[in-house]
């Protein structure tokens, strides 16, 4: 699988991407860029985007890193977060810009998937405002995992 096809199969897999807006605007190996604009329906009481919304603004984009990182074998892997924390910084009004990284050498990663069939790894996530303005930060944990009788 290409950055490309993981871009456009993105919100095919997880639909709710689509529901709240998210658009993958980068993939590359171990790297991840979205965005979500606020809309009506996203917002809370405070009319900025809502806490839900950034999270899987987060969420998403580090799963999109880590798939990135694993595109040639992205159709023989299943990855499953195990567990994410948010820090919420500042009010997200406007367009909202996501950046995530895995924090463990690629490298590594694959020979252990190699080695053992399955992986843990992290992805650091900061989500700005369109000034730049950091509004939440997060880290998420992720299992990969050969399928049955693949790779």
């Amino acid at each position: 699988m290409t950055f490309e096809n993981i871009k456009d199969q993105f919100a095919k897999q997880a639909p709710f991407f689509e529901t709240v807006g998210l658009v993958l605007d980068h993939v590359g190996a171990g790297i991840a860029r979205a965005k979500i604009n606020n809309r009506k329906d996203i917002t809370n009481h405070l009319g900025s985007l809502h806490a839900g919304a950034l999270f899987t603004l987060g969420e998403g984009t580090s799963g999109a890193a880590v798939l990135g990182a694993f595109a040639d074998i992205a159709d023989d892997i299943r990855v499953v977060s195990t567990k994410a924390t948010i820090d919420y910084l500042h009010i997200a009004r406007g367009l909202t810009h996501c950046e995530a990284r895995l924090q463990e050498p690629v490298d590594q990663l694959r020979l252990q998937l190699d080695n053992q069939g399955q992986v843990d790894c992290h992805v650091d996530v900061r989500l700005m405002s369109s000034s730049n303005k950091d509004v939440a930060s997060m880290t998420v944990a992720w299992m990969i995992l050969k399928r049955r009788g693949k790779i």
